[in-house]
């Protein structure tokens, strides 16, 4: 078993609260739509520009969604030349209460989630937390 990150346990309640809600629900979609027969949660720390970052990933094996990559960063910032305008509009304009209510959360905390899949096979959602070195 391993040991909990000292990146995470600096994380405030608040934090902690919003990622756990955006992995359930990323779980609870799957459940409800994607019929995956494997859903996977993973947390890890990787380093980024501003120091090192925590990030969680959940992902499934199931029928997906149509929009390929969706993000959460506001488009007044130069976009991911992947992200096609369709995708930036799903997100920013979806009635998909859960994507939205993930979005939301990840906002909150002044965070990004990106969410991606081909539409055929599975999903893979990605909240990233920059966690600056002087922390």
């Amino acid at each position: 078993m391993q040991k909990k990150s000292d990146l995470y346990r600096n994380l405030s309640a608040k934090q902690k609260l919003h990622i756990f809600r955006i992995m359930q629900e990323s779980v609870n979609k799957s459940i409800k739509h994607a019929n995956p027969s494997q859903i996977s949660i993973i947390a890890r720390e990787e380093k980024c520009s501003a120091g090192k970052s925590l990030v969680f990933i959940a992902s499934d094996d199931g029928c997906g969604i149509k929009n390929n990559s969706i993000s959460s960063r506001q488009y007044s910032e130069a976009p991911h030349p992947t992200f096609s305008e369709a995708s930036k509009n799903f997100l920013n304009e979806t009635t998909h209460l859960g994507i939205r209510g993930m979005k939301s959360r990840a906002t909150i905390i002044g965070e990004e989630i990106t969410i991606k899949s081909d539409g055929e096979t599975g999903i893979l959602i990605k909240l990233t937390l920059s966690i600056k070195d002087s922390q």
